[in-house]
């Protein structure tokens, strides 16, 4: 595949042309295609006939057999970052809390035989809150249509979603459903099919609001500089944000009880910044979380205070946002500057794009200075963590990551100062003290086994490593700590507020 041509990264597929909503998905300029002819070489013309897109809709045909087929092709060709199946379920139940029309979302798929697999918790792409789907526990995949309902199978069925999953399930693809209730499983199925097919479309297509460009939200974006004792570097920071060609709707520093001559330089401004100020230094998540409780925009770009941007950062991300509108968090690369002089950064601290939760878990792989984040999105999984003096941003990345897709606009757009003695790392020891915190916070709340097994692994290790290091240095009560929370975790005890001794060390 040309390097110039867009990838496809979101692939929505349905039975049947007449699922969709064609027309107005075509009106917005988005390629829907057959598998059949995705097969026989058109990808490359369908890049080139839509070099802004991202996002494919492949009509698979009816049918396990199709859906399968389908599915390998859109792993072998596109490899996606998502892949969503759009259609219609019936509804196999006499409960009529549900009728045709509800949207629903199951967490997990199951085959003809009983397995099962997990979907995404979270659809990838923004939704609407007053169209939230209903969040059901399963929808099961038959082979052939069901004509009369059997209490024996699950309430939700159809004949695709399971056939899909399990072929993305190979190819490390994530999968998740969307699915309209069209009928009741019953002999009345296929011409209540056939009745509620409009519907269904309608449905679909509220649902896939954020695909019409002429009604989206466009980015209102507010900056959040948090400072403390920094008048050495705010200048440079607040400059940079007025110095942008894309101008936000505003920039709100807010001082935490800066003692220097920071709330003077600040002062200077006049209306072009607005000045938050604390009267009591309460560290940087809460001047973080005070600012964007502030903001006005509907996303939210932060800047620590030593660092700066260049003039396109913002209309960078923007432009980017606008080609991927399914992204709610974006960053851009950076270039580091450490002691005065650049630094190479080493392989894996590159950034990624995608689902990059299990390289999260490594190491923090958002940049604070280079994030650009729907505000709905902040909201929905709670901001920084005020308890934690440090690592609050690994945490909240590590939240984001486990259910959302994170953009990557490529350009070096921020510059990074390190090596300074009032930098976080420098003021704590043992910082891996807090991302441990942050991982039992994790675990706390984590159902999938394969996902828990990954936090405990990353627990243990870096607790290993914290009481080797306390050892060396003669901290034995330290150690005994560190050994006492390992050994919980093995045992499945995981409340992070019996291990809240890691912040306070």
């Amino acid at each position: 595949m040309s390097g110039a041509l867009t990838r496809f990264k979101i692939v929505f597929t349905a039975a049947s042309e007449q699922e969709l909503p064609v027309g107005w998905i075509r009106h917005q300029e988005l390629p829907v295609v057959s598998a059949r002819a995705l097969c026989s070489g058109i990808l490359s013309q369908l890049q080139a006939q839509h070099p802004g897109s991202s996002i494919l809709f492949v009509i698979t045909g009816a049918g396990p057999e199709n859906a399968a087929d389908a599915a390998r092709v859109i792993a072998r060709l596109l490899k996606p970052l998502a892949v969503v199946n759009v259609g219609t379920c019936g509804l196999n139940s006499r409960a009529r809390q549900i009728s045709p029309g509800h949207v629903v979302v199951p967490a997990c798929v199951m085959g003809p035989d009983g397995r099962m697999l997990p979907s995404l918790k979270h659809l990838p792409f923004p939704v609407p809150r007053d169209l939230e789907p209903v969040q059901v526990p399963t929808l099961q995949s038959l082979g052939s249509p069901l004509f009369e309902r059997d209490d024996d199978l699950e309430p939700f069925v159809d004949m695709e979603a399971w056939f899909q999953h399990q072929v993305m399930q190979e190819h490390g693809i994530a999968f998740s459903c969307l699915k309209v209730v069209s009928d009741f499983c019953d002999s009345s199925t296929a011409e209540s099919y056939r009745r509620n097919l409009g519907l269904v479309r309608m449905r679909i297509r509220e649902i896939l609001g954020f695909l019409d460009a002429s009604q989206a939200e466009a980015p209102a974006v507010s900056v959040v500089i948090p400072v403390h004792n920094r008048a050495w570097a705010i200048r440079r920071a607040v400059d940079s944000v007025i110095a942008q060609k894309s101008q936000p709707v505003e920039i709100i520093v807010v001082d935490d009880a800066s003692t220097d001559d920071t709330r003077n330089l600040l002062k200077a401004y006049g209306q072009k910044i607005t000045v938050i100020s604390q009267t009591e230094h309460k560290g940087v998540s809460a001047a973080r979380n005070l600012g964007v409780l502030h903001a006005s925009g509907n996303w939210i770009a932060l800047l620590d205070s030593d660092d700066q941007w260049k003039e396109d950062r913002l209309s960078h991300q923007i432009a980017y946002l606008k080609k991927n509108p399914f992204y709610e968090i974006l960053q851009c690369d950076e270039i580091w500057i450490r002691n005065g002089k650049r630094v190479n950064k080493r392989r894996y601290h590159e950034k990624k794009e995608g689902w990059i939760w299990a390289d999260s878990l490594e190491r923090c792989m958002i940049s604070p200075s280079c994030v650009m984040i729907s505000k709905k999105l902040l909201e929905k999984h709670g901001l920084f963590d005020m308890l934690m003096p440090a690592c609050e941003d690994y945490d909240l990345w590590l939240r984001i990551t486990r259910q959302h897709l994170v953009g990557l606009n490529p350009e070096a757009d921020v510059v990074r100062y390190g090596g300074h003695s009032d930098q976080l790392s420098s003021r704590y020891r043992a910082m891996d003290r807090f991302r441990v915190y942050a991982i039992l916070k994790s675990l706390e709340h984590e159902q999938q086994d394969d996902f828990r097994m990954k936090l405990e692994q990353a627990a243990l290790s870096r607790l290993s490593i914290l009481a080797a290091g306390a050892g060396k240095r003669g901290r034995h009560v330290e150690v005994q700590m560190y050994n006492r929370t390992a050994s919980m975790i093995k045992k499945g005890e995981t409340r992070c507020k019996d291990h809240l001794y890691l912040l306070n060390i």
